[in-house]
């Protein structure tokens, strides 16, 4: 199989999966992602612990 096919497919069983399309799922949690960003005081705990980092 090419490598476009089975990409085309990859996507369209994880879009069956989650049952919502992959562009949505991401501009979803992109737009939660801002909310928490612009909600919580990031320097009270540092950046990196925000993301969950291990420094």
């Amino acid at each position: 199989m090419h490598l476009e096919t089975l990409q085309l497919m990859s996507k369209g069983f994880i879009e069956k999966i989650i049952g919502n399309s992959i562009e949505t799922e991401i501009l979803e949690n992109a737009k939660n992602f801002r909310k928490l960003w612009e909600s919580t005081n990031i320097e009270a705990f540092g950046q990196n612990e925000f993301f969950g980092g291990k420094a």
